[in-house]
């Protein structure tokens, strides 16, 4: 059959892929002919999100079905496509700690605090979240945060109403956070900072040296241990 097209002169019309249907989409004004291009756009999630976010009258719901399979472009999604379904594409999204933190900071009508969980999953992004998206819940954040002795410093030091005990129990579990919370935190409680500092002699001399308030007898003893 094919070769009697040719003989013809009939010029056979290469089989469309997702690329080839949302790229004939962008000229296309026959409804018909958009909704086919659609359908085969849709097989390939990146090109669902482009036919949706550029194609006038495309189904964005049916194309969002078909996009939104990653957290990428789950993302993307509520973020450029007008009409998408933001609580569908905040679902996805927030299977991952980082791109729940981004679509809190970027997407209008995100539910910070449903963001903010999975967010606070990763102890980074804990932190991040506190500092950047208004609405978060620091003490929710804090928690998170004070896993790891090198977030609750940093979180005592840059986050307003920061619990100062909290964070500087957790920075102790550390010589070096020891040393730097008491460097740099006005509110540190010095002593029990040199107490955990103390437990290694680099920083226990460091402590010594460049904290106010060190108790040089306490040094020696510290050092014991």
């Amino acid at each position: 059959m094919g070769w009697q097209n040719l003989m013809l002169g009939k010029k056979l019309m290469p089989k469309l892929n997702p690329q080839t249907a949302y790229e004939r989409a962008l000229t296309c004004v026959n409804k018909l002919d958009l909704e086919k291009y659609q359908k085969i756009a849709c097989n390939n999630s990146y090109y669902a999100y482009l036919f949706a976010k550029n194609i006038n009258n495309a189904n964005v719901e049916s194309c969002q079905d078909a996009s939104c399979k990653t957290v990428e472009l789950a993302y993307v999604f509520a973020r450029d496509v007008k009409n998408a379904n933001i609580e569908k594409c905040e679902q996805i999204v927030c299977d991952n700690s980082c791109y729940a933190y981004i679509f809190a900071r970027n997407i209008k009508n995100a539910n910070i605090e449903k963001c903010q969980e999975a967010a606070c999953k990763d102890c980074w992004y804990a932190y991040c979240f506190a500092k950047h998206i208004n609405g978060a819940n620091i003490e929710k954040c804090q928690e998170a945060v004070c896993e790891q002795p090198q977030y609750a410093y940093w979180f005592a030091k840059d986050i307003k109403n920061a619990d100062i005990e909290k964070c500087q129990e957790a920075a102790c579990k550390s010589c070096m956070y020891a040393y730097l919370f008491a460097l740099n935190l006005k509110k540190a409680n010095i002593e029990k900072c040199q107490k955990h500092a103390s437990k290694d002699p680099f920083y226990a001399k460091l402590f010594i040296k460049n904290i106010k308030g060190a108790d040089k007898k306490k040094y020696i003893i510290y050092s014991l241990f």
